[in-house]
């Protein structure tokens, strides 16, 4: 994206089709709108709600790069019901002197606004450290919210790993059976030897980092309820550290599913909260090559269904992965039609 930029919501293309009927028909218009001026910080990662007295709220990453740009923070700016400039641009969350980066903003079904993001702890995707903020403060003529709480989202997906990841790991079981059956599925779609050893070389060192094998330890193997062996053994870093957000999270009754992606892990993962960020559970990982940053819908079903970038290889269509117990498990991820 060029530093010299401004952002285009395209979100705002739904103004104009509020108060249309279903029977009405309206030409869609490609309406652009300037939230701020040109400038020469990069500005990225834009997110757009509506809020309940009918005010938009915008917010982006802003500053002299990305993760190896300690200035950047999240950006906002409000566009008030029934005007057609948006305010000055304010600043929204700033961890100082760490990037802040990629925010979603959404209305839980209390009314109360939630911004999540992540700040990047080491200048490297795989530090990312996800976290929220909370706000029932929110409908300011200008400036940002009042936001009364916030929390880091801690990540701990798997089983225990006091003593280090144990062989019969459950998430490092999930990893390595998907990334079987995506060899069996290329290989059936005709990948030559070539293409099949790279996506070994790809394998492989996702499986390096899911065992925690790049932070080996002295560990305990328990091989029973009675029996214990010591033995060197991986701690689970890239599975706790490293979670990126990018889109909206599913609201299901009192259920939030909040979609993440690691870019160290190259897959994605849904947290779960039941308790509105009290606490969290996290699904089976969502793994296939380089899939990342899901979007979530719900079909008529009642069937869960991520949408992801492809950020490997050819053909380049959008992951596909269906869940049917509420986003906990997921089938196995497959090349859509788009």
């Amino acid at each position: 994206m060029n530093k010299i930029s401004h952002i285009i919501l395209a979100s705002i293309l739904l103004l104009s089709f509020w108060g249309c009927s279903k029977k009405e028909t309206k030409t869609l218009k490609n309406i652009h709108v300037e939230v701020f001026p040109s400038q020469e910080e990069h500005t990225h990662g834009s997110t757009i709600v509506e809020l309940p007295n009918g005010d938009m709220l915008a917010a982006w990453f802003q500053g002299h790069g990305e993760r190896w740009a300690d200035d950047v923070r999240i950006m906002g700016a409000r566009l008030l019901k029934g005007q057609d400039k948006w305010t000055k641009s304010f600043v929204m969350a700033d961890v100082p002197d760490f990037p802040d980066i990629n925010p979603v903003l959404f209305i839980d079904k209390r009314e109360t606004l939630w911004l999540v993001w992540y700040t990047v702890i080491a200048n490297q995707w795989e530090t990312s450290l996800p976290k929220y903020t909370i706000s029932n403060n929110y409908m300011q003529k200008e400036g940002p919210p009042v936001w009364e709480w916030q929390d880091i989202i801690y990540f701990k997906p798997g089983d225990a790993t006091e003593r280090g990841i144990q062989p019969n790991d459950k998430f490092v079981k999930s990893v390595s059976t998907q990334l079987e059956t995506t060899r069996i599925n290329l290989k059936t779609m005709g990948a030559t030897d070539e293409q099949l050893t790279m996506f070994d070389g790809f394998a492989d060192n996702m499986l390096f980092k899911v065992r925690g094998e790049n932070m080996i330890k002295s560990g305990t193997v328990y091989l029973n309820d009675s029996v214990r062996e010591s033995k060197k053994l991986g701690y689970p870093y890239f599975r706790r550290m490293g979670w990126q957000t990018k889109n909206k999270p599913l609201q299901l009754d009192n259920k939030i599913i909040l979609p993440f992606y690691s870019d160290g892990l190259d897959f994605s993962i849904m947290a779960i909260t039941e308790d509105y960020g009290k606490s969290w559970t996290f699904s089976d990982p969502l793994v296939g090559i380089a899939n990342i940053q899901p979007t979530l819908a719900v079909k008529k079903n009642g069937e869960i269904v991520a949408y992801m970038r492809d950020n490997g290889p050819p053909p380049k269509r959008h992951s596909l992965s269906e869940s049917k117990d509420g986003g906990v498990t997921w089938s196995d991820v497959i090349d859509s039609d788009v």
